[in-house]
């Protein structure tokens, strides 16, 4: 009986562990990929925002200088 009981302590224990390691590092992925994403996507919207306003700044210039030369 007691061997019983012992193992089935045993077990209950290391499932508990592996749960709570699976739930972590599921956790911890998900806070990674989350990170990850977030940056990739601040990353884009800085590109794309400088790309925009480089863009404007040298269609305005542009337009200014055959303003001008005209």
């Amino acid at each position: 009986m007691f061997n019983l009981s012992h193992m089935s302590n045993v077990t209950r224990m290391s499932n508990v562990t592996r749960m709570s390691n699976v739930t972590r590092m599921s956790n911890v992925t998900r806070m990674f990929n989350v990170t990850r994403m977030f940056n990739v996507t601040r990353m884009f919207n800085v590109t794309r925002m400088s790309n925009l306003s480089h863009m404007f700044n040298v269609t305005r210039i542009a337009h200014i200088t055959r303003r001008a030369a005209l």
